[in-house]
Parts: structure tokens; C-alpha cells; sequence
């Protein structure tokens, strides 16, 4: 009788994780990069349905700590909010105490709570998927990678090598699946690891989050080489960039000329919108609790300065005449003579993101800063604000389809790394090869 033949082993199932690590709200998206097909974690708490972690930490009086989403509500603790901005070094938020002998707002305490986070969402992730996603996994080892996203701003500042040494800490944790529960331990645990030579960052990477926020679009067949920018609205705060597409025969870059960020989130309206809203960031409310709200005048002002700077930043950095020269293609150059109407002048495409992005209030007030900072005495045309599109290979399970732009920067974040366009800083002019600044 012939021997039976050993079974066949199925092939191991890449998954990529990418960690939208957002002021206000951390979301996931993950890919099996074999079929290359997306879908969305569904790791929320509380409700049905939700893919929202709020960016928020709890350390109770023992040091324990807690996600906010998963703390009881007569729990008695210290929330840690804005983490994100405290790790790039960002003064937002009130000064935090001292706990279990710890001072929070130590540098080494914002990197372990950091970590620590970070940690447990990979953890929530990591469980969702094999609860979820059974059938793709059956009989299948998987083999994780993650990418989080950083800041353009920051992307080639020291800030970078802050937010790596954090996500490898992170990564180290769950791979070894010793995830610290207090804050003492998790600041003893994260000076451990630094100090390990063989710590490696292999499976986890930072990325651009501009880079990720645009993904399904340059990758679409509408998307031309040019200037564009990118507002990503969220609960904390708003994120501008400016950037030069450039495809040269397929190698596809981001030159970045300019950004800025400011606590001007739908949640700077927290104080003036409880009257008028029990959910500020619910779409059916949002505008209405704005409006209601005495210092609505100003609050638009600092997002027109915001949006301002974005701009004309670029403007200033980029070498074309936006008047005449076509800056979302340069398939064509025409030259006109005299003053051009601004009607017959190629739009500035304005992309609107994040959880703000339904507001009307955000989008008119973007809008209005062409006119209030006249922008086309500086020969910048009109805005014409867009949506990134939704990609076809991206499953929002049972989500609304047009909630795609809270999830545009952590589906980009899901494409592997290496496979996303290139990023460079201070470009000034638009025929730089991609990703390259001389």
C-alpha cells in the first residue's frame, strides 16, 4: 500500500494593516495583499458598526490604562487627548498631571502611552480580522505588516525618527505579546526595547499621510501630473497640504511644497455646540450648531488663514504662471495676452476630507478665501473643491459609501509600503523627477 501523500499546506495570507493614527479618531483598514482587496476594521466600540476609535487614553489611579471607548463611565481617571500632536511635539491640550509617580507630559511618558495605543489597536485589529474575515484565513498562517500615518510636516523633520521608535516599540509589543497594562510598565517596557539592537522596523513603516489621503486618486485614470491640495477636516483638528503630482512614465511622486495644521477640527465648536447639538460631528447637525455658535465669524477666519497659507505658500514655490499655464496637466501650454477672466482660467482642485467633510460651513468657508484673500490678484484661479473618489478594490462592508472620506488616508495607509508614490519636501519647481528634489 503506497504511503498517503502529505497534505498541502495553503500558502500563507499577507495582511497589511494601515493605522490612520488620527488627532480626534484612529480607523484601520487592512489588505490582503494577494488579492489586493481592502476592506475596513470594524473596531469601534458602543455601537454597531462603528470603525471610529477615538485617539483618546485613560489612566485610572492605578495606572492602569484604558482606551476611552472601553473606560466605564464612572470610571475615575486622567484622559490623555491629542495624542498624536503631543508625539510630534505639537503645545495643543491642557498640561497632564503626574500619576503612579509618573508625569505624563514627559517626553519618554507620551512615547510609551504612544506605544501603547498604538499597540492595542493593532490587537483589536489583528482579533477583528480573524473573527471577520474567517473564510479568507481558513487553514491560512498570516503573516502582518502595518503602516501608520505620519505627518507631512514632520516626514522629514527628527520628529520622523520619534514616530518610528514609537511604532517599532508598538510593533515589538504584539509580536511578542507582552503589552504593557499600566503606565509605569509601559514606560519600563519602552526604554527595554529601545535599547534592543535587534529591534527591527521590517514589518511596520511610516508613511506620508498625504501620499495615503490621495491614493485612489492618482491611481485613477482622471489624474492628471499637476498642483493640487488637500484639506483633511477631522474632530481635533484641520490638515492642509499642498503638493506637484508627477508621473514621469509611470514612476509616480508627491513634491510637497507646503502645509499646516491647527486645532480647528469640528471639535474646537465643543464649548458653544452642546446647546445645539448632542453630536457636533453628526452631518445633521454640524451646520446648525456652527451657526449658532457667537464666534463663528472668527473661527472661519482662522481656517482662511489656514487655507491661505497653504495656498500661496505654494504659489510661491511653484515656478509656473497658474494665470496661464495648465497646473493639473502639462500635456499643453497656451499663452494668452492680457488680463485672463478668471471663468476661462483651469481650477485649483481643492480635494475636502475627514469627518468635516460633509459641512457645508467648511466647504463655503474654503471656498470664500480665494475672494477674501484675493487670490486672483496673486494669480491663483478659482478653487473647485472634490472628493477623493472611493476605489473599486475597497469593501465598506456595511458602511455608507460616502463615509469613504473618513477612510480615504488609512485605505492609502493599507497599500503596502514601497507600492504608494514617493514623497519630497521643498520642490520649487514642477519638472522634478518624482519624489526627487535636487
Amino acid at each position: 500500500m503506497a504511503p498517503a501523500r502529505p497534505a498541502k499546506t495553503a500558502p500563507p495570507v499577507a495582511i497589511n494593516l494601515g493605522i490612520d493614527f488620527g488627532t480626534s479618531f484612529t480607523k484601520v483598514c487592512f489588505r490582503d495583499v494577494g488579492t489586493e482587496q481592502s476592506g475596513i476594521a470594524i473596531i469601534g466600540r458602543g455601537v454597531a458598526n462603528n470603525a471610529l476609535v477615538p485617539t483618546l487614553l485613560a489612566v485610572d489611579a492605578d495606572g492602569k490604562l484604558h482606551v476611552a471607548d472601553e473606560a466605564s463611565e464612572d470610571l475615575k481617571a486622567i484622559y490623555v487627548p491629542y495624542l498624536k500632536m503631543r508625539l510630534a511635539g505639537e503645545a495643543i491640550g491642557s498640561p497632564l498631571p503626574t500619576v503612579a509617580g509618573l508625569d505624563l507630559d514627559d517626553e519618554q511618558s507620551i512615547r510609551a502611552l504612544a506605544a501603547w495605543f498604538l499597540a492595542t489597536i493593532i490587537l483589536r485589529s489583528q482579533r477583528w480580522i480573524e473573527r471577520a474575515e474567517a473564510d479568507r484565513l481558513r487553514n491560512r498562517s498570516v503573516v502582518w505588516s502595518a503602516n501608520v500615518g505620519v505627518p507631512v510636516e514632520h516626514y522629514d523633520s527628527d520628529v520622523l525618527a520619534v514616530f518610528e521608535e514609537v511604532l517599532g516599540v508598538s510593533w515589538s509589543w504584539v509580536r511578542g505579546g507582552a503589552v504593557p497594562a499600566t503606565v509605569e510598565a509601559a514606560v519600563e517596557s519602552y526604554v527595554t526595547d529601545v535599547g534592543r539592537p535587534d529591534r527591527s522596523l521590517a514589518d511596520f513603516h511610516a508613511i506620508p499621510e498625504i501620499s495615503a489621503a490621495v491614493q485612489s486618486f492618482i491611481t485613477s485614470r482622471e489624474a492628471a501630473p499637476g498642483v493640487y491640495v488637500y484639506f483633511d477636516i477631522g474632530g481635533g483638528t484641520v490638515d492642509g497640504v499642498a503638493f506637484n503630482y508627477v508621473n514621469d512614465n509611470g514612476e509616480r511622486g508627491l513634491n510637497f511644497y507646503s502645509g499646516r495644521v491647527a486645532p480647528l477640527g469640528m471639535a474646537a465648536l465643543r464649548p458653544t455646540a452642546e446647546g445645539a447639538a448632542s453630536d457636533i460631528e453628526a452631518a445633521a447637525n454640524f451646520d446648525t450648531a456652527i451657526a449658532a455658535a457667537p464666534n463663528n465669524e472668527d473661527l472661519a477666519s482662522e481656517v482662511r488663514k489656514l487655507v491661505g497659507h497653504v495656498v500661496a505658500n505654494a504659489k510661491r514655490k511653484d515656478s509656473r504662471d497658474w494665470r496661464w499655464d495648465p497646473i493639473q496637466s502639462e500635456a499643453r501650454h497656451r499663452k494668452f495676452v492680457g488680463q485672463r477672466d478668471p471663468s476661462s482660467m483651469k481650477p485649483l482642485i481643492v480635494f475636502v476630507g475627514g469627518g468635516g467633510a460633509h459641512s457645508r460651513w467648511y466647504k463655503e468657508t474654503i471656498s470664500s478665501t480665494h475672494s477674501r484673500f484675493g487670490h486672483h490678484n496673486a494669480g491663483i484661479p478659482p478653487y473647485r473643491l472634490a472628493e477623493v473618489p472611493k476605489p473599486a478594490d475597497l469593501s465598506m462592508a456595511q458602511l455608507n459609501e460616502r463615509e469613504f472620506r473618513r477612510f480615504a488616508i488609512s485605505y492609502g495607509l493599507s497599500i503596502p509600503f514601497g507600492e504608494g508614490p514617493e514623497v519630497s519636501k521643498r520642490c520649487s519647481a514642477p519638472t522634478f523627477r518624482p519624489g526627487r528634489c535636487p
